[in-house]
């Protein structure tokens, strides 16, 4: 009996690929840490990017550290290297 608080997911799809594209996709799944069709279900229907939750966590770390730095007054300099740093984040 499938458990009711499960989306049901009744049509399935095959697609071809080679093995080089097969081990990437395999390896994008395990560092985004879904399962293999939870992964390519999210890829393919949202048009999002998925970013690795390592990437992530590493995103909101250089962000925080920035605000921190932020806040205490630093020289131009550092504000300077603080905005190319956020404008490179947003772009990834």
């Amino acid at each position: 009996m499938p458990k009711t608080n499960q989306p049901q997911y009744p049509v399935q799809l095959q697609l071809r690929v080679s093995e080089e594209q097969a081990v990437q996709v395999r390896a994008d799944a395990e560092a985004y840490g879904r399962a293999l069709g939870t992964y390519m279900r999210d890829r393919l229907t949202t048009g999002k990017c998925i970013y690795a939750r390592t990437d992530q966590m590493v995103l909101a770390e250089l962000r925080r550290i920035g605000g921190l730095i932020r806040h205490q007054g630093a020289s131009p300099e550092i504000v300077e290297a603080l905005e190319k740093l956020r404008s490179s984040i947003e772009r990834a």
